[in-house]
């Protein structure tokens, strides 16, 4: 990721290299979780347009986003209590189509969470309407909201690290490495944490974010 500058402490280094390595290499969107404190893969997002569910476009997230007082964090939120939502980018290239891109909070960046929500949205296999999140008023609320869901998360990692313990345990093999070769956990009905505060910013790079548009010849085959 030669185009981000790393500023992060040494010790950190490993830790956050491994997070951004399956994140790159999931066909999910992967992001940090507050709520979970730690890095979990979420559904795409997805709208009703004509009553059928289609998934809502790159260029269309961020506001969608913002539409429900939504956020995602980097890496930078590990362990902090300050909102530090990730940043939109729109990167052009002559000859080609404009690439929505999402990264550190902070420029120059302070972690290496980067997200290219083209491929993601190319090759994800996950999507959610996430209509429980529509009318959220509070972060109380959020919490109140997303309580079932945090639970459901919680039981799963509980019986896929148990799984994984009994795996290594039948075979010989140490355990040492199991964190960092498994992908995370899909949190179902999570798509990043709830704030009226914490706006979902746009890098300095950014243009034509505000844009919820839905192309609908992208979706003729859906909409059929």
């Amino acid at each position: 990721m030669s185009h981000r500058v790393w500023s992060i402490p040494e010790e950190q280094w490993s830790t956050w290299d491994h997070w951004s390595y399956f994140q790159a290499a999931s066909y999910n969107l992967v992001v940090y979780s507050i709520l979970a404190k730690c890095p979990v893969r979420i559904a795409w997002p997805t709208i009703v347009i004509r009553g059928k569910c289609v998934p809502v476009l790159p260029k269309g997230l961020w506001n969608w986003l913002i539409l429900n007082g939504l956020y995602w964090p980097c890496w930078c939120s590990e362990g902090r209590e300050d909102l530090l939502p990730s940043q939109f980018v729109v990167r052009s290239s002559r000859g080609q189509q404009d690439r929505i891109e999402v990264f550190c909070h902070y420029l120059p960046a302070r972690c290496n969470f980067a997200l290219d929500l083209q491929k993601k949205f190319d090759h994800t296999d996950y999507f959610n309407d996430y209509e429980h999140l529509e009318d959220l008023s509070s972060e109380d609320h959020f919490e109140i909201t997303m309580g079932p869901c945090l639970e459901a998360f919680e039981e799963q990692q509980r019986r896929t690290e148990k799984e994984r313990s009994a795996s290594a345990s039948d075979s010989g093999d140490s355990n040492e490495e199991d964190d960092v070769t498994q992908e995370f956990g899909l949190f179902e009905g999570y798509c990043g944490e709830f704030s009226r505060s914490a706006r979902q910013p746009e890098s300095p790079y950014c243009r034509d974010l505000d844009l919820m548009v839905i192309e609908f010849e992208a979706f003729s085959e859906l909409l059929k």
